[in-house]
Parts: structure tokens; C-alpha cells; sequence
């Protein structure tokens, strides 16, 4: 039935996101698409082009999801906090709320970690899928396969309150290289790919 193997995917409008959900329909799950939206500070338009394109091309239904993120803004901004670790959580928090009034039993997630057996677990009675974790993917593919779809990958590192907080808060960048270097060290980048991301954020 077209109603069997329900997943939610997260989906950001980036090429990670995008390749699971490119995947996930490839695999025969039947995916519905969430984008959880707190605002053009952190979903900007043009995430929101890749989201709308990429939904219509795969034929698989979408919702934007909107949440209040006023408190981890604010707290990013005035350099309190890195922003990464809160809007993660909140995206998650989010999204198995969404799968528990839906009674979808998959939420796939765009992550490379964490790898191994730590790429699928169970949370609050559901599963949590890292895909491109899960098929041990590299930058460079999902970028490749995001592409074939017609995702534009915008390059740079992050979204614009992550940028933001960069330039307002310099000390904040040692967090997100620190992120660089694990998805290295787990052979997810190239050095060279590596090396530009982190350049970008100095």
C-alpha cells in the first residue's frame, strides 16, 4: 500500500537533507518532507528555492513546520551560545513531535555522524535515521547527487546566523572548526574541502 514505510525527512533545502530525501524515495520509503522554518535568519530564501524544487521534481508532500527560535537567536547573538547545538535540538524536538501526531515511525536526518551503529536509534519509541552516515556518504556525493536533482549547493559553511555570530563573536568560530575536523577525521571531507570551510569562517 501506498501508505506503508511512512518516513519523515528533515529537510533543511542543503544538499544533505536533499540527498536523503533523494535516497529515501530511491529506497522505496514513502517520504513526507518537514521543513522546520524559524525564520530567514536561519532558513533564507534561497534554502527555501531547493526545498520547493527539489518537493515538486520527487512528487513527495512537504510542510514547513514554524517554530519560535526568538530565545536561541538572541542568546547567539549577544555570543551566550553557539547557535549549532540549541537549533538542532529544537529542529529534533520538533520533528518527533510531528512523528508522534502523525504515528510515522522513520525521522531521516541529513547528518554524516554519527557513523556505525550510531547512525540509526531509537528515540521516545521511534527511529532515528543519520542516512548519509548510515551509507558511510562523502561531501563530494551528496553534493553530486543533490545536483543531478537540480539542488543548488550554496556553498560557504552554515546559515546566516551562524555567519552572523562569526563576525559579531570570533571566538564562536573555534565550534564550528572543531565540526570541520570531526566530519575529517570520519573521512566525510576532503582536506582540501576542509580546509576551504574553514577558511570561510576566519
Amino acid at each position: 500500500m501506498e501508505t506503508d514505510h511512512k518516513a519523515i525527512v528533515a529537510l533543511s533545502g542543503g544538499v544533505d537533507s536533499s540527498f536523503s530525501l533523494i535516497v529515501a524515495k530511491l529506497l522505496g520509503f514513502n517520504p513526507v518532507a518537514v521543513t522546520v522554518d524559524p525564520g530567514s535568519i536561519i532558513l533564507p530564501s534561497y534554502f527555501k528555492k531547493n526545498i520547493d524544487g527539489l518537493t515538486s521534481n520527487l512528487n513527495v508532500p512537504h510542510e514547513y513546520l514554524p517554530v519560535n527560535m526568538g530565545e536561541v537567536i538572541e542568546n547567539s547573538l549577544e555570543g551566550r551560545i553557539h547557535p549549532c547545538g540549541k537549533c538542532s535540538k529544537t529542529i529534533e524536538d520538533s520533528l518527533l513531535e510531528y512523528a508522534e501526531k502523525s504515528e510515522i515511525p522513520f525521522i531521516i536526518f541529513g547528518d554524516f555522524l554519527a557513523t556505525g551503529s550510531q547512525s540509526m536509534v531509537r528515540l521516545n519509541g521511534f527511529w532515528r535515521l543519520n542516512l548519509p552516515a548510515m551509507l558511510s556518504a562523502t561531501k563530494g556525493e551528496t553534493r553530486s547527487v543533490s545536483g543531478y536533482f537540480d539542488v543548488e549547493s550554496v556553498g560557504g559553511y552554515g546559515c546566516p546566523l551562524l555567519n552572523e555570530v562569526h563576525k559579531l563573536h570570533p571566538h564562536m568560530r573555534r565550534f564550528s572548526i572543531q565540526r570541520v575536523l570531526r566530519e575529517t577525521r570520519a573521512g566525510v571531507l576532503e582536506p582540501g574541502q576542509a580546509l576551504n570551510l574553514i577558511t570561510r569562517t576566519l
